[in-house]
């Protein structure tokens, strides 16, 4: 699946205000994220639907492995300057390029360039991550939300 081309025109031509404009995610709702996804050195973890990485570099800082999926090439080009350890690939959720299993976790935040993936379904990703460990049962996807007040953040664990 691919994202409609009047969202990739508008989110390229406007990625610089869009970067500009946006805030980050309280320290709080990223410190939760990291525990409860268990971040940090050898895990990996995917940040859906990047944009311009406010959350991305907030993952990197955990010390896992992070990749960057955006499928707007202008969004994933202002990604990389503050975040180059991150693995950028501009791809969309629906068919990310990664295989089965490649991730521990996968994060969303955001996200608005019109994909049809929500992390409260699997079969909507374009991969599965790891279930490895007692904290989840199958896939783990987790959204960060800011709507007109505190963010929240919601972990569901879904059998894949």
């Amino acid at each position: 699946m691919s994202v409609h081309e009047t969202a990739r025109e508008g989110f390229g031509r406007a990625a610089e205000a869009y970067e500009r404009s946006r805030p980050g995610y309280p320290e709080g709702a990223i410190a939760w994220l990291a525990e409860r996804l268990g971040l940090a050195p050898g895990r990996t973890v995917v940040d859906l639907a990047a944009g311009t990485g406010k959350l991305t570099a907030a993952l990197v800082v955990t010390g896992a492995d992070v990749t960057a999926v955006e499928p707007v090439a202008e969004m994933l080009e202002i990604l990389r300057d503050p975040v180059p350890t991150a693995q950028p690939t501009e791809e969309t959720a629906e068919d990310t390029g990664l295989p089965d299993g490649s991730a521990d976790a996968v994060a969303v935040a955001q996200a608005s360039t019109g994909s049809t993936a929500h992390p409260r379904s699997p079969r909507s990703l374009g991969f599965s991550a790891r279930a490895d460990d007692s904290r989840c049962s199958g896939t783990s996807a987790t959204s960060i939300t800011r709507r007109n007040g505190p963010s929240r953040a919601s972990s569901p664990h879904v059998a894949a």
